[in-house]
Formats: structure tokens, sequence, C-alpha cells
């Protein structure tokens, strides 16, 4: 019997809005910017990616991220749909995924689509201990605290950056496409652009998305927009540094 391709380590209500949802695991990527990192997949259980982006009931997975209708690099039809299909289909057992993290030595992506924060922090145990990006935009909720050391605060202008770093998290910059990126936050905190972009480094190895541990004087991280939707993302210009 073939070894299952990903695992359902969490289903349940959505924190964001109590909706079905499901967080799954999967084992292998062929992503060519992250390499062969693990990926975690937060989808509302009940409703197809693509219906759910729709209709609006992804809201659930993704909260009020400023991406959701247009300008997201994940293309639903997908990645999305193809997990989507198999959880229905029943291909991923359930696993805490503590367990898979200790089965597989690789770094793990939390939220290849979706907010890590729409589960619950018990679902995520194992994962400060494991090699790991995050990304989230709910770290204005003070129920996302616990993510501060996990995953970077996904900000869009000045201002969100500003407040991020002021509440103790490392950013993740987005701008828009051919835009400068600033050499420090407001703060002065140095900023770098994707290592990516610049190096051709894969995140497997990188990791510089990993939170902030106490401490953290690391860098924040910028990006220009990219993916299908780039063309279709705007952002509050960043003063100049």
């Amino acid at each position: 019997m073939a070894r299952p391709s990903g695992y359902v380590f969490y289903r349940g209500p959505s924190l964001i809005d109590g909706a079905p949802v499901v967080g799954i695991v999967t084992l292998r990527s062929v992503n060519e910017k992250t390499g062969d990192m693990m990926q975690t997949w937060i989808l509302r259980a009940d409703v197809h990616p693509v219906e759910a982006q729709r209709t609006g009931a992804d809201a659930a997975v993704c909260g009020d991220c400023p991406h959701r209708e247009a300008a997201c690099y994940v293309v639903t039809g997908f990645g999305p749909a193809a997990v989507y299909r198999a959880f229905v289909a029943g291909s991923y057992p359930a696993a805490d995924l503590a367990d898979v993290l200790r089965e597989h030595p690789k770094a793990v992506r939390l939220g290849a689509y979706g907010d890590p924060a729409a589960i619950p922090a018990a679902a995520w145990i194992g994962t400060a201990q494991h090699r790991r990006t995050g990304y989230t935009h709910r770290w204005r909720d003070p129920a996302a605290a616990w993510l501060r050391p996990l995953a970077m605060a996904s900000v869009d202008s000045a201002a969100e950056l500003a407040q991020a770093e002021a509440a103790g998290w490392r950013a993740f910059l987005v701008v828009p496409a051919g835009a400068p990126i600033p050499a420090h936050s407001p703060w002065r905190r140095r900023i770098v652009e994707c290592p990516a972009v610049t190096h051709g480094a894969e995140c497997r190895a990188c990791r510089l998305c990993d939170g902030a541990r106490d401490g953290d004087r690391r860098p924040h991280v910028a990006i220009r927009a990219h993916g299908a939707g780039a063309a279709k993302f705007a952002a509050a210009p960043l003063a100049p540094q």
C-alpha cells in the first residue's frame, strides 16, 4: 500500500469566523522558490477553494487579507484545488502535525494557502522546534500573538511595517511590482530583499522568514508583488529611507 502524500492535522471551526476548515500537510513540493518543503494548506472543509474565493467563503481561511480577491499569488484552481480534491477523496489520513514533523526532517511551510492563524495553536505543536517558514495577515489580532515566534507579519505599507515592528513582529513586506525596496523600516531596522530574488536561494535553506525570537535583530524581508495577481496589487508608498 502506498504511503500517504499528506495528512489532515486539523479539522474543526475556523478561529476567524467559525466555519468548518481543515489543515492539511503535504510531504513533497516542486515549488521552485521554496524548494522541497512540506507544505501546509488551510482550506474550507466544505467548499472547493475556487468556489470559496468566488463567494467570499475563503474569509474562513484568509481572513481580511487584502490580496484575497485578485492580488494573491496563489491560484486556487491549481495547488489548493488539487489538495482539496485529494482530501474529499479520502487520500489524507488524520495525524498530529508534531508526529509528521518528527518523521520527516525537511522544513515545513506554514500556510502554502490560508492563514495559519485560522487554526488553533495546539494544532501547530512541534513547529517551533522545526525548520519552517510562515506568514500571517492576522498579526494585529491579539489572539494570533502565539504566531510571532513562528511566522512573519505580512504587511503592505510603511504604516503596517511600523505597527508590526512595534508589536514585536518581524515583517514580510510586499511592494508593488517595479517599486523600490526601502533599506530600513521607519524604526530603522534593516530590510532585505527576499534572497530567493537576489541570490536564487530556496526558502528551505534560507529560513529567514521564521518569525521573531526574543531579542531578534534580524532584518525584515521584502519582495515585489509577483504571480498572477501582481498587476492588481497596490500598496501605500513607503516613506523614503
